[in-house]
């Protein structure tokens, strides 16, 4: 009987630490969880960091909507700066004009094969 209340004990004292260990996990997320909040500016104020119990806070705006704003004013700085880049893809197709082109005054000569060797 000692034996088996012993087990007994030892089982609750096993699950009491996992517990414990799980509830030290979870608040250690929710700290991370805020931090990243904080730095993201979603939160505007460290009040997490005084008191253990976190509280919710709802965003103040559209996370979406703030990053690109915050990526429309990089652009729209870095043009002013450098100018607008322009386009970049497709410059290198033939157009009615470089086709027609006539800078080579025999045409049959230029692009026949060349001689062979006897």
């Amino acid at each position: 009987e000692k034996v088996r209340k012993f087990r007994q004990q030892k089982k609750m004292m096993k699950e009491l630490r996992k517990e414990g260990l799980v509830k030290k996990q979870n608040e250690k997320k929710e700290m991370l969880d805020e931090v990243k909040k904080f730095r993201k500016g979603v939160r505007k104020d460290l009040d997490f960091l005084e008191s253990n119990k976190s509280k919710k806070v709802k965003p103040v705006g559209n996370k979406m909507d703030q990053l690109s704003k915050k990526s429309q004013l990089k652009r729209r700085y870095k043009d002013s700066k450098f100018g607008f880049g322009g386009k970049k893809r497709g410059l290198k197709t033939n157009t009615r004009e470089s086709s027609a082109n006539d800078d080579f005054p025999n045409k049959k000569k230029h692009f026949s094969k060349p001689a062979q060797k006897k």
